[in-house]
């Protein structure tokens, strides 16, 4: 006898399965064995055809909804997995926009000067070297140190930092001399 179509049948739903999911469908199989009425093992074996030995048709019946069950909790496992996973990762950007904006509310007129000028500069600026502006922007992450100039050796430039470009363009492009002249009345009366 050729058994080469059970064994395509086997393929056919063994394809894809990891033994995770073979030990989930055997103890679902071995579950559905034990809460199963009699009066449902009888009726399933009343359409055995005669050639098949006694009850292969309910095994075989619970095999497959024991397939189906294992794939729709498989199915439900990896969307509430990738709804977790998106979730955390949505809040980790809305952590990470928020810290950011703090950081950008937080700016005194001087940082927000050197931003502007640096981002009308083509977002590099040069400064004499140790301005304590450059060194705070440093520190707050919106600034890196480029590089410092052989040709004027008082002086470093800096860049501003990738993931700050964008927020510095769109909120200090064009502001530069606002942002100065605000800032020489501030100082003005001080003098």
């Amino acid at each position: 006898m050729n058994n080469s179509w059970w064994q395509e049948l086997m393929r056919f739903f063994l394809q894809g399965i990891t033994l995770k999911q073979l030990i989930n469908m055997i103890i679902i199989l071995i579950i559905l064995v034990v809460i199963s009425p009699a009066s449902f093992k009888e009726w399933v074996n009343l359409h055995n055809p005669e050639i098949l030995p006694p009850y292969w048709m309910y095994y075989a019946l619970l095999f497959c909804i024991s397939y189906v069950i294992n794939g729709v909790i498989n199915s439900s496992c990896i969307l509430v997995i990738s709804r977790f996973n998106e979730s955390r990762e949505r809040k980790a950007r809305e952590a990470e926009i928020i810290e950011r904006t703090a950081v950008f509310d937080s700016l005194s007129l001087k940082e927000r000067a050197m931003l502007a000028f640096a981002v009308d500069g083509n977002d590099t600026i040069s400064v004499k070297r140790g301005d304590e502006t450059a060194i705070a922007l440093t520190k707050k992450g919106l600034l890196t140190l480029e590089r410092r100039a052989f040709m004027q050796p008082h002086k470093d430039t800096f860049r501003i930092s990738k993931h700050a470009y964008h927020e510095c363009y769109t909120r200090y492009s064009g502001k530069g001399e606002l942002l100065m002249d605000e800032l020489i009345n501030k100082e003005l009366p001080n003098q």
